[in-house]
């Protein structure tokens, strides 16, 4: 004799197995992406001796020189852009919303600060690719008494930002102190970006995927 299958047990079965497969497809943690920035000063559209000849460039004194290539000049996009001797690398990782990362910069001035985004996307390094958007606003990096400073990444976002088309700009100044609570947003506010358009860059590094 047969035993009817109760309902109650038919029911409890089902559950489990779409439990399982829910598990099994949906629930998994997506792949990390991991990816390396080089920063580098950033060459500006048009220095102020760009385009004079070694003799007009002979003929100036060393106090114009060093005026002329200390001062902020137009970049691509109209940032502006100023010289340095810093350079650094970074390596950001994305899984799902979980953004983290390390960024190291050298030969920056002494005790100073330096406001840090992520641009993107569909922007890069190279003049006429810059975008003004702020994916990310990363942490303002803090030099050491050696020029050197370090700074974390660990934000959620909610958009990949870790692939081809974005890019890390290091500014000439610190974040304003007004300013201070949009270090983490993603993306920016239009007024924050507003309060930044006049603090020129001066390393840049492509986001470059592993």
């Amino acid at each position: 004799m047969i035993t009817p299958v109760r309902r109650p047990f038919v029911l409890a079965t089902v559950a489990a197995l779409l439990a399982l497969a829910v598990a099994g497809c949906g629930g998994s943690s997506s792949s990390a992406t991991t990816a390396t920035v080089t920063l580098k000063p950033v060459e500006s559209k048009s220095g102020s001796m760009e385009g004079m000849s070694e003799g007009e460039m002979e003929g100036m004194s060393e106090g114009e020189k060093e005026a002329s290539s200390a001062e902020p000049t137009e970049g691509p996009t109209g940032m502006l852009m100023a010289p340095s001797n810093a350079h650094g690398t970074a390596t950001l990782t994305q899984k799902g919303d979980k953004l983290t990362g390390t960024i190291t910069v050298s030969g920056l001035e002494p005790n100073s600060d330096h406001a840090e985004h992520l641009h993107g996307p569909d922007g890069s390094c190279k003049p006429k690719k810059m975008v003004t958007n702020m994916a990310v606003v990363l942490p303002d990096l803090e030099a050491n008494s050696k020029g050197e400073a370090t700074a974390k990444v660990d934000f959620t976002v909610h958009q990949d930002v870790v692939e081809k088309g974005y890019f890390i700009m290091v500014h000439e100044e610190p974040t304003p102190a007004a300013e201070r609570d949009q270090i983490g947003t993603a993306p920016a506010s239009p007024a924050f970006m507003q309060a930044l358009s006049k603090n020129p860059g001066i390393l840049c590094g492509d986001v470059e995927v592993k």
